[in-house]
């Protein structure tokens, strides 16, 4: 666990690249893609430089409001209510976004590693930071709102509509239900949030509740993990 960032843990996959596919920029109707992909290695020497621009940018733009937190989500296990608490996680796409032609290279805070050797570099972006501060308390009361579920399970996007630029407008939050043994734990990943004029690419089906897709995710699992059926807390009756 790392603690630079202002105080914001990170993961060690988490500082150094996010490696789970995200929506691409090629998707992203709002803004061009040339210069995304830089084809380089990532040098250890290059972190000092990194974060010391991280730093900078955090003085300015502190991102405290997306520290995590524990969310509480209601299942029914043979008719009984049951809370389950996942921890919810932001990554720095969330004020970050791809490198853009016109953007300088000391602009750059993040290089992470793609699939096929690729790197993204992401800069700060000014709208996604404005807009993160709306994502607590989004994400906090998702539990009965619609959300687009993608080709995984575990995928889904809430979209926040914009319906003054077409029905499929507005802010969609990409997030992502991972388990991990080892903290026995479930987390909510906000991968990312963006701007957009058209659905991303790969959503599916029709919308289905935030509660209904994760006990979609959520029924198998627990059937093979003590640690789940151990942390669900029955609900006192209304």
């Amino acid at each position: 666990m790392h603690r630079g960032l202002r105080g914001i843990q990170w993961t060690a996959t988490e500082a150094s690249a996010i490696l789970q596919p995200l929506p691409t920029d090629k998707q992203h109707s709002s803004r061009p893609t040339a210069g995304k992909w830089q084809a380089k290695k990532i040098r250890m020497s290059d972190q000092a430089t990194l974060q010391a621009r991280i730093d900078a940018i955090l003085e300015k733009y502190p991102i405290a409001h997306l520290s995590g937190f524990w969310l509480p989500v209601e299942v029914r296990i043979d008719g009984v209510a049951y809370e389950v608490r996942i921890h919810v996680n932001f990554t720095n796409h969330c004020w970050t976004r791809s490198i853009e032609t016109g953007d300088a290279a000391d602009e750059v805070l993040f290089r992470e590693q793609k699939r096929k050797g690729m790197i993204d570099e992401r800069v700060f972006c000014l709208k996604r930071w404005n807009f993160s501060h709306q994502l607590p308390g989004l994400i906090s009361n998702i539990s009965h709102a619609l959300c687009l579920p993608g080709q995984e399970k575990s995928v889904f996007y809430r979209l926040k509509p914009d319906t003054s630029k077409g029905k499929d407008a507005g802010w969609y939050i990409c997030l992502r239900l991972d388990k991990s043994d080892s903290r026995k734990q479930i987390t909510l990943n906000i991968r990312s949030s963006h701007y957009r004029t058209n659905k991303p690419e790969g959503t599916r089906g029709a919308p289905i509740r935030f509660w209904a897709a994760f006990w979609s995710y959520y029924k198998d699992l627990r059937t093979k993990n003590a640690w789940m059926r151990d942390g669900e807390k029955e609900k006192a009756p209304r």
